[in-house]
């Protein structure tokens, strides 16, 4: 019981302020920064990359990816069914 109080406690007095997701974000680009960028790593052009071809393709899924397999699968039952039918 305690320790779902410890987690309500946390969840009412970090995540609903905004002050701690700043905290966070300047403590991980602190980290990062100091990490990869001051050494002059190829890194965060690889990070940049992978993130936008991941954004990218979600993006694309949920804006396009999505109805076309609903579409293709529609079309794959309707066959299978009138074959079903016929045999």
């Amino acid at each position: 019981m305690e320790s779902v109080k410890a987690a309500a406690t946390f969840a009412t007095s970090h995540l609903i302020r905004p002050a701690y997701y700043k905290e966070q974000f300047a403590g991980f680009s602190k980290y990062y920064y100091w990490k990869y960028i001051r050494p002059g790593s190829m890194k965060p052009l690889a990070h940049l990359m992978v993130l936008t071809g991941v954004l990218g393709y979600t993006v694309e899924w949920f804006a396009l990816g999505q109805h076309h397999v609903a579409h293709k699968k529609a079309i794959v039952d309707k066959a299978l069914a009138e074959h079903s039918n016929g045999h």
